[in-house]
């Protein structure tokens, strides 16, 4: 078992891009409003993939018709 120093982190290591750097966060830079807005949008975006493989799944029938697409 290793020991740690104490105060020590987890023995993880922080992100890194690969240059040796740590890497941004990808919403760094963006106010809390407009972080919450694509939040919202990435919810959004992702119910409507997941009710498409849910009515293709189970035949719920309420799927666009291909002549009112």
């Amino acid at each position: 078992m290793v020991s740690s120093a104490p105060g020590a982190t987890s023995g993880r290591s922080p992100a890194r891009n690969g240059r040796g750097s740590l890497a941004a966060s990808p919403a760094a830079g963006l106010s809390r409003q407009a972080q919450a807005a694509l939040a919202v949008l990435r919810v959004l975006l992702g119910s409507v993939f997941l009710w498409a493989f849910l009515d293709k799944t189970f035949g719920f029938g309420l799927a666009t018709p291909a002549d009112k697409a």
